[in-house]
């Protein structure tokens, strides 16, 4: 499937600029986002693996904003440069990340793969103050959305470049509906200069993907500059809250900068791989085109 139809493919709406895709957990349905500021929707064959995009508005959500053409989607909110997506276990609801800076919450039917956006604030959470949203703090380029165990918080790893505001957004997601909110305070958020009131943060700038223990206790988060680093986190249970451990404990990079542990190859850390057990992890490096194996100490 392409934009434009050529190269013997499927024409498709929404599709350009594509920088996610994501399965439903039942393999009947899809999802594609990217640059075209929407989620463009694809039923699929689980025998043979095509997919095909429902007609109409079943088709895609793109965002509604003047001098944006509509392509025959249903009109959507906060869905700038969608990003990164999460869905539930149990495949009724549907999360997507937009780099323009906002988390939108969209219910999803688990036979059809078809989504709607929840009404109102309930529909997206936004730190630009976007129409439509519920307000949030921190939340500067969503890179990742990672659900916590219970499916009680949502996790959004943030980064702008080397902006000083890369970190992670706690998002506290009730479960009967699949709205978010943020916790107050430090609570709700972590990054690299304690600005809009969230706890500060070491080896947080370019943050790009967080990883949870299966224990829930624990958390590790990749950070691609300025040299790439890892942040270890201690989760409370009962709230979601990642506090950083102390210390050189605290994080790893290449140079001990920010007082973290120096593990002299680990130079642009993108991705975090937990072998099963979480015995070890293995980090691609982009800088130090390799990769790095660590053991986890219990």
């Amino acid at each position: 499937v392409t934009e434009s139809g050529e190269d013997g493919c499927a024409a498709g709406r929404a599709v350009g600029n594509a920088l996610w895709v994501t399965l439903g957990r039942e393999g009947r349905s899809l999802y594609l986002l990217g640059r075209s500021d929407a989620v463009a929707v694809f039923r699929r064959d689980p025998r043979s693996g095509a997919v095909r995009q429902p007609g109409g508005a079943r088709g895609c959500v793109r965002e509604s904003r003047p001098g944006l053409p509509s392509l025959g989607c249903a009109p959507g909110r906060g869905l700038g440069a969608t990003r990164a997506a999460a869905i539930t276990r149990s495949g009724r609801t549907l999360y997507v990340g937009g780099l323009d800076g906002a988390v939108t919450s969209f219910r999803r039917d688990r036979q059809s793969g078809a989504i709607a956006q929840l009404p109102g604030r309930r529909g997206c959470l936004a730190s630009s103050g976007l129409a439509g949203c519920a307000p949030v703090r921190g939340l500067h380029g969503p890179h990742s959305l990672t659900l916590g165990p219970g499916e009680r918080d949502l996790y959004v790893t943030v980064s702008l470049a080397v902006d000083p505001q890369s970190g992670v957004v706690l998002l506290r997601r009730d479960r009967r509906d699949g709205s978010l909110t943020q916790p107050p305070g430090q609570a709700g958020c972590v990054n690299a200069d304690g600005s809009s009131s969230c706890a500060t943060g070491r080896g947080l700038r370019g943050a790009h993907s967080l990883e949870l223990d299966p224990s829930g206790r624990r958390a590790v988060l990749a950070s691609e500059l300025p040299t790439g680093s890892l942040a270890l986190f201690a989760r409370d249970p009962r709230s979601g809250r990642l506090h950083q451990l102390d210390g050189a404990r605290g994080c790893l990079n290449a140079d001990g900068a920010e007082g973290c542990s120096v593990v002299p190859a680990l130079r642009g850390a993108h991705l975090i791989a937990p072998a099963p057990g979480w015995r070890q992890i293995y980090v691609p490096l982009i800088d130090g085109n390799g990769l790095v194996a660590l053991r986890v100490r219990r």
